[in-house]
């Protein structure tokens, strides 16, 4: 039902969109021709399209920015080097299930991963467009030492299903993640890296 809503409100703006172009461009035309219409034309298109569209094509320049120049995946440490300067902690590790252990921070969460590795997750809300950075690091809780950190960054207000931002229904704006072929972080090797940390102990 929410669905054939969002369909009906799509073809209301979609008619009142054309209608406006439409009128402007004529009144131009009735008042100075058609070179001047064109731009009467483009002024009514855009007194429809800003107030709802105007931050798409900001949003995305920036999404594709961040996610080509900051996007990241680095292994400050293998599991190899941990496990040489850690040896008589190694065969006590007990992996815990995935949420077992959760602690809520500020912007973020902490996801242990077994005794004595956490998962860090947080998010920072950018400024004007609504851009999110995503740092997801694996630490050492003895010292705080990060072994891996990857950093993504995602666009919108949320799921429109789901979220109870308003904003949320700008649909055209929602990225989940920077895309591979944009993106320097490498998603499948971070995996990996945190199942290996899940059966060290084994």
């Amino acid at each position: 039902m929410l669905g054939l809503l969002y369909i009906l409100a799509a073809i209301i703006y979609g008619i009142v969109l054309i209608v406006v172009t439409g009128k402007a461009y004529r009144w131009g035309l009735s008042k100075w021709g058609r070179p001047k219409a064109y731009l009467t034309g483009l002024g009514g298109f855009l007194l429809i399209y800003l107030p709802v569209f105007w931050d798409r094509i900001p949003t995305l320049i920036a999404h594709q920015y961040y996610c080509s120049t900051q996007a990241d995946f680095k292994i400050f440490k293998t599991l190899e080097q941990w496990k040489q300067e850690n040896p008589e902690v190694v065969k006590a590790l007990v992996p815990y299930e995935e949420g077992e252990k959760s602690i809520a921070i500020q912007n973020g969460s902490l996801d242990f991963i077994n005794q004595r590795f956490v998962n860090e997750f947080q998010k920072v809300r950018y400024q004007i467009l609504p851009i999110t950075r995503i740092t997801v690091s694996i630490k050492d809780t003895k010292n705080g030492e990060v072994l891996a950190q990857q950093v993504n960054f995602r666009s919108g207000y949320g799921n429109m299903m789901t979220a109870i931002d308003v904003r949320s229904l700008k649909f055209w704006l929602h990225e989940t993640s920077c895309p591979i072929e944009s993106a320097r972080s490498d998603f499948a090797e971070f995996s990996q890296y945190k199942a290996a940390i899940k059966k060290i102990g084994n």
